[in-house]
């Protein structure tokens, strides 16, 4: 990937272009719809599962109080997250570097 720490959009193209040989055009469009279908299909509560690599889902947490400083109230907190769970192959992967 590149020099930094994070595998960018720009990253993933040139790697794509010279695996394939697409036109780096099509390339980006390509990454970035995978990426815009992934984000829909979690933002829509499905669960996301992409073989080899993981799923991701909605994590609904339970509702709880939380102090609000500027009322001096405790109000209720309702907190929704993304949880990504990697494959097992991608585990191995990652303990075996």
């Amino acid at each position: 990937m590149g020099k930094n720490k994070y595998a960018t959009v720009k990253d993933l193209t040139k790697k794509v272009v010279k695996e394939t040989g697409l036109d780096e055009q099509l390339a980006k469009q390509t990454i970035t719809l995978y990426f815009e279908e992934i984000k829909r299909g979690v933002a829509e509560g499905k669960r996301v599962r992409l073989p080899g690599f993981g799923y991701f889902q909605i994590t609904k947490w339970k509702t709880s109080l939380c102090y609000d400083p500027n009322t001096k109230l405790k109000v209720p907190r309702n907190v929704t997250s993304v949880k990504f769970k990697p494959s097992v192959k991608l585990r191995e992967q990652i303990r075996s570097n």
